[in-house]
């Protein structure tokens, strides 16, 4: 799959978007496949990706793995040039981080939170599902 995403156009994120969306975000922490990516537009077509697929929009899953896909790219200096000068990425980064209710839905889900806690987080069955699923 990751030459298929380093060679093709990315596709939306199809299917669960939200699986999808961590699988690409996961990908970046393989030393052989982030080197690989550097070598083209990966990093930039992720982003547009992740956005068309909701991330940034409200999602609790998806938003996380957008900061999460930021922060990763952040690690190279050039790389997070190329994504601060996408339209979007200033304001949307923005917008989540100021909207933060101090509630991190990967840890609400690994700490083995209650159905209570997760639905009063906005966390679905299908979110926790779908987190507590990631390697």
């Amino acid at each position: 799959m990751s030459h298929f995403l380093l060679t093709k156009n990315l596709p939306s994120l199809t299917g669960n978007t939200t699986c999808s969306a961590l699988e690409l975000v996961t990908k970046l922490c393989d030393t052989d496949f982030a080197r690989r990516a550097k070598a083209t537009d990966f990093r930039s077509r992720a982003w547009d990706a992740l956005r068309v697929s909701g991330a940034g929009d409200g999602d609790k899953v998806l938003d996380a793995i957008l900061v999460l896909f930021a922060a990763l790219v952040a690690q190279s200096p050039h790389e997070m040039i190329e994504l601060t000068q996408k339209e979007d990425f200033t304001s949307v980064l923005w917008g989540m981080l100021t909207t933060l209710n101090k509630v991190d839905p990967f840890e609400l889900v690994g700490s083995g939170a209650n159905e209570v806690e997760l639905k009063k987080a906005g966390i679905g069955k299908a979110e926790k599902l779908n987190v507590s699923l990631t390697p």
